[in-house]
């Protein structure tokens, strides 16, 4: 079932990251969407990324939006406030955790990581 919704394209969520990632060609969006349901054998993260594609993560300002008391502040502490598209795209905390992971696996694997591409359409600076 979960497969299936997200196979199932929703118009309105595919437009909106559509607005969101202005560079996304019809290929990448068919891959987005494609992808949960092959990307991983374990349901945690297929959910995970099922989730995040059909904009059902729960983000602090979301959170926000159901308990008022609650900050929709970042929970990366960059201040900003905490949308989906910050927490995964924009926090400066986020561009920093990337960086260094691409670094690490370009040095484990001896060469360029081939998530190098992914940094610089994230607009994270590349050099150390």
């Amino acid at each position: 079932m979960l497969i299936w919704s997200a196979l199932n394209l929703n118009t309105h969520t595919q437009t909106q990251w559509e607005q969101d990632l202005v560079s996304l060609t019809p290929s990448d969006g068919e891959k987005i969407w494609r992808d949960p349901a092959i990307i991983s054998k374990s349901v945690r993260y297929r959910i995970i990324q099922i989730k995040i594609c059909h904009r059902a993560y729960i983000t602090p300002a979301k959170l926000t939006k159901m308990d008022p008391s609650s900050s929709d502040l970042c929970w990366h502490g960059c201040g900003q406030v905490g949308t989906l598209i910050h927490m995964l795209w924009h926090c400066p905390a986020v561009k920093v955790f990337l960086k260094e992971v691409v670094h690490s696996i370009s040095l484990i694997i001896k060469q360029k990581s081939p998530l190098v591409h992914w940094l610089v359409y994230w607009d994270i600076e590349l050099h150390r």
